[in-house]
């Protein structure tokens, strides 16, 4: 399935990329895509993409949700948003 992933701020421009559509599992978790971008973009943005940002999926928080243990359907928007941005 495919879903769509979105980059902000110092992620964004580190990759270049400010949004993408990548295919996953169906039964894929945020964990999931967490550890795929990490692989993909290490190690330039590992502990940025772990520890340093905020993640949505479908616009919310996934602290209001399951965590990093929300499932992603078909179509799911994740956002990763550094905590910190420069001004």
């Amino acid at each position: 399935m495919k879903i769509i992933i979105r980059y902000y701020g110092l992620i964004r421009e580190k990759t270049g990329v400010k949004e993408e559509e990548i295919d996953v599992e169906d039964d894929s978790t945020l964990q999931d895509i967490i550890d795929f971008l990490t692989r993909r973009w290490r190690p330039q943005l590992e502990e940025l993409i772990k520890n340093d940002s905020a993640i949505f999926l479908n616009g919310r928080s996934i602290f209001l949700l399951n965590g990093l243990k929300s499932r992603v359907t078909e179509g799911s928007l994740i956002e990763v948003i550094p905590l910190y941005m420069g001004g």
